[in-house]
């Protein structure tokens, strides 16, 4: 949210005014490039509106307390970045994997980021490749750490054939799985495991599959057991539950179960992140926004369902403006720093003739553009790209699709509504420049 200049006032100091608006001291003396700690009542001071550190060497230690021959949380990478939440003469004060953590400040430089730039938490959904068309997303994660606070791993789901069980559907390899926390922890970088009820063979599975796993209260427990084992076995951060399409009825049972996932989960130090559709007030669907909202420690609203559904005709994949009234549906029942915004790094190819719709990379949308010698425009209000062609059948098609622009203005975005940030779906799919975008735009909160 943008900071407010502050108006030095009698007896002030820096480290009062920091403290009252619950900044970094040191920040607002490197920002307004103070050269003492003496103030001038009436004094007009920027107040940062977020800090950083990052670390300028190899296999640097964060310390567990301000000691450098004490224990330590872990190493991490060069070039990791760190939430500043205090200094010392020695130390940075750091969030790392949301833990209060120390780094030696000759192993890293501190960054002050003033009002204009939006400060956010980026979620970064990872899949493995989807057929031939759509890449991993190993190589995007691995290059965009520094600008992803959480990732959320896509390989599981409730087993159909006992829904108490958690499939690994992904068929992901452990040592696979445990390469990327690892990677993510060194990075400072949250790591989540995806659980969902979606893609089986028969759709009515998604409801049922769910039904019978919270139908009594062993069930239930038992589900909680397996959850708890995989976050275990993996040394993962926190469960992001995807349960869609579920039988209105339901709903009670899934707030008894979130309750006690939650509270099992924190005995462990994990967190839940739950993911939700849209909130629209003519709707009456088959979440409980507000008491989900209060369980969970983070929300996140899917929101790449503007256009793209059948019949919904051609349109941005999710626009500003959807995503301006998305958030105004949820946020009076859902605690702002609570929510996500999901929005999607693919595109769609809309066949206005046979009214079929092609989900597009932004890859693919380049490669198609520049196959049919189409001219990308932009909507300003929709904050997205949009172009047309003519197929070899005579077809009619309208592409839609975001870049590292539309990325940026869904952060300010979020910024300006307060929420905690951005979702992601998915890495791998979207414009590359978007990751330069974000980290040269954007601070990314990570911690």
């Amino acid at each position: 949210m943008p900071t407010k200049p502050y108006v030095v006032q009698k007896g002030d100091s820096l480290f009062q005014i920091g403290r009252r608006l619950g900044v970094v001291p040191e920040g607002i003396y490197l920002l307004n490039r103070l050269t003492s700690d003496e103030l001038q009542i009436g004094q007009i001071l920027q107040i940062p509106s977020y800090v950083e550190a990052q670390t300028v060497r190899e296999d640097v230690p964060v310390y567990r307390w301000e000691n450098t021959e004490g224990e330590i949380w872990g190493r991490v990478h060069a070039g990791t970045r760190f939430e500043v939440m205090d200094t010392t003469e020695q130390f940075f004060q750091v969030m790392y994997l949301r833990k209060i953590g120390y780094l030696n400040r000759k192993d890293a430089q501190i960054l002050v980021y003033d009002h204009q730039v939006p400060v956010i938490s980026v979620l970064g959904y990872y899949t493995e490749a989807e057929g031939e068309r759509f890449p991993s997303s190993e190589k995007t994660f691995m290059e965009n750490t520094d600008v992803l606070t959480q990732t959320a791993l896509f390989f599981w789901r409730l087993d159909p054939g006992s829904p108490v069980l958690i499939e690994n559907f992904a068929d992901a390899a452990p040592g696979y799985v445990e390469n990327l926390v690892w990677e993510g922890h060194r990075n400072n970088v949250r790591m989540q495991g995806v659980i969902h009820n979606l893609m089986y063979n028969v759709p009515e599975e998604s409801a049922q599959t769910v039904e019978i796993a919270l139908a009594n209260p062993e069930r239930r427990q038992a589900l909680v057991e397996s959850i708890l084992d995989l976050v275990r076995a993996y040394h993962l951060d926190g469960i992001n539950l995807d349960l869609e399409d579920l039988y209105p009825k339901d709903q009670r049972l899934l707030n008894i179960f979130l309750e006690l996932l939650h509270g099992e989960l924190h005995e462990i130090g994990a967190d839940l992140t739950v993911c939700l559709p849209p909130k629209m007030e003519e709707e009456e669907g088959e979440f409980d926004y507000a008491a989900i909202g209060d369980i969970a420690d983070t929300v996140v609203i899917m929101m790449y369902n503007e256009h793209g559904w059948p019949g919904s005709g051609p349109g941005p994949v999710s626009s500003s403006t959807w995503m301006r009234r998305v958030l105004e549906g949820v946020l009076p029942v859902i605690p702002a720093q609570k929510i996500l915004a999901a929005v999607g790094l693919f595109g769609f190819d809309f066949n206005l003739t046979t009214e079929m719709v092609q989900y597009l990379s932004y890859m693919q949308a380049q490669e198609r553009m520049k196959y049919y010698r189409a001219q990308a425009e932009y909507d300003p209000v929709a904050q997205s790209w949009k172009f047309t062609y003519t197929d070899e059948n005579g077809d009619q098609h309208e592409v839609w699709y975001d870049d590292g622009s539309s990325i940026v203005e869904r952060a300010k975005i979020a910024d300006e509504y307060g929420i905690q940030g951005l979702a992601l779906w998915r890495l791998g799919l979207g414009d590359p420049q978007s990751w330069q975008d974000l980290r040269t735009q954007v601070a990314v909160r990570k911690g």
